[in-house]
């Protein structure tokens, strides 16, 4: 019998009707930190000698994570449209990626050791504040309910009893979490700037606990046909109050502690260069998923990424791609090995900062910098370390934080919906 580790609150946004505040017009800017999912091991800055470092088992956790998080998502994509996603191909084939990995529920949201971005939102009046990690793969917001037991210690929960704008729907919603169950109640709620349907969580898991999980919940800015709850995200409420001065959001992803900013309804024009900005067109909505084209080793362009499918998602550290391409890609870099199991590579550490790779969207090339793209030893005191590049037994790339941090990236959700990228300043 499965536990009931219960965990987290999603939220399915809707609007309350007549309780829309004032039009502000301004953007909202919210300023991120960046922290490993586990607050208490984290050692993706630095390992003892001080060389950066994130280790071969939170690399492999992070893949495993991914695995998980898109097989729940293509689940919920199939439930609220009534057709599987055009990249769904795990459960019509004897693909060995999702299939072999993940079920439809299986989802590990307590990855502990993959790095996240988070920052800060309020829900309800008077405003409760919470951390949230923001996440560009996924379309639910979370946080934890005032009964949650003692693994929410150390985390703010939500108290519906004193918010003004609270309002219950009556409805519990459960969902698998590995071994575990998560099992939450819905409530409509003003969060940030606009009025949401939410569930809170009754009880969370272990590895949810403040010394595991920095962050209180999770705040998904993904389209609502990948929402686990029947409803608008958060963004697509923003965009429909027309609160907003634009209907997108930014991101600016740095290492220097103080520069990371998520700016919801406009973009920091002055983080980026305009001369370089391009726009490239979501092709399915759900997940902000574009045509990438193509990627580059130092060597030669993979010809197998040309015109290929991507996903921008900032809750992914890595970059993930087909065996075809990484195996491609790696083939003229000397001593590097992709794993079977886990789907790791790693490259000398003597010559991994001259592998990076270059990324094309649209007509221009991003280059990813050698300080994002080697992720450190594979072991502590290791000659070979690890790329920021790993295997995906899928028929897409997800394009996560080893790119991220090395442009300005904007999310519009203009007709059609777009994601604009720009060489930061």
């Amino acid at each position: 019998m499965k536990s009931a580790q219960c965990l987290s609150v999603l939220l399915s946004l809707a609007i309350l009707a007549g309780a829309i505040p004032a039009r502000s017009n301004r953007p909202l800017k919210i300023p991120l930190q960046r922290r490993s999912r586990n607050a208490r091991n984290s050692t993706s800055v630095q390992s003892a000698t001080g060389e950066r470092y994130l280790g071969a088992q939170k690399v492999a956790n992070s893949i495993s994570y991914v695995y998980a998080k898109y097989a729940n998502t293509f689940a919920a994509y199939e439930r609220n449209t009534g057709s599987r996603h055009p990249l769904d191909t795990w459960r019509r084939s004897s693909s060995p990626g999702l299939s072999r990995r993940a079920t439809s529920k299986t989802v590990p949201l307590t990855n502990e050791d993959q790095e996240l971005w988070y920052g800060s939102l309020t829900i309800g009046t008077p405003p409760q504040d919470f951390t949230v990690d923001f996440d560009t793969g996924s379309s639910d917001l979370w946080v934890p309910d005032v009964p949650c037991p003692v693994t929410c210690s150390g985390h703010r929960t939500y108290d519906p009893s004193k918010s003004s704008t609270s309002q219950g729907r009556y409805r519990l919603f459960t969902l698998e979490y590995g071994s575990g169950e998560t099992i939450g109640a819905q409530y409509e709620d003003r969060v940030v700037i606009a009025d949401q349907t939410f569930g809170s969580a009754l009880f969370m898991s272990p590895q949810f606990s403040s010394q595991n999980y920095k962050p209180d919940g999770l705040s998904g800015l993904g389209f609502s046909e990948i929402s686990d709850l029947d409803g608008p995200t958060l963004m697509e409420n923003l965009k429909e109050s027309g609160q907003l001065p634009r209907f997108l959001f930014s991101f600016k992803l740095s290492d220097t502690a103080g520069q990371s900013e998520l700016t919801v309804g406009d973009a920091d024009y002055a983080a980026f260069k305009n001369e370089t900005l391009v726009s490239v067109p979501v092709t399915v909505k759900g997940y902000w998923q574009v045509v990438l084209g193509g990627i580059s080793s130092p060597s030669h362009e993979i010809a197998q990424s040309v015109n290929f499918p991507a996903i921008i998602d900032t809750g992914t550290t890595l970059i993930m791609a087909p065996r075809e391409i990484v195996d491609d890609y790696f083939s003229g870099i000397p001593g590097s090995n992709c794993m079977t199991t886990d789907g790791t590579c790693t490259v000398p550490c003597a010559t991994i900062n001259g592998t990076a790779p270059v990324f094309r969207f649209g007509e221009r090339d991003f280059r990813v910098s050698p300080a994002t793209w080697n992720l450190g030893p594979y072991t502590v005191g290791s000659s070979d370390c690890i790329a920021g590049l790993g295997v995906f037994e899928e028929p897409f790339v997800i394009v996560g934080d080893v790119f991220l941090r090395n442009v300005y990236s904007m999310f519009n959700f203009s007709d059609p919906p777009s994601v604009q990228f720009a060489e930061l300043v």
